[in-house]
């Protein structure tokens, strides 16, 4: 992001994930997050190493 610090950056990421803890609560199923975490875990457990 041209213009943009690295923390900003980060506190716009950060904000809405923050804000919305009682939303979070409601959520059913693995998530995409959840997904991407279990991703890269199987790649690691195959001796690949991935990078986000």
């Amino acid at each position: 992001m041209a213009g943009t610090s690295k923390a900003r950056a980060r506190r716009s990421v950060d904000r809405p994930w923050l804000e919305r803890p009682a939303e979070r609560e409601t959520w059913q199923g693995v998530t995409g997050p959840e997904r991407l975490a279990l991703a890269f875990a199987a790649l690691g457990a195959s001796g690949l190493t991935g990078r986000r």
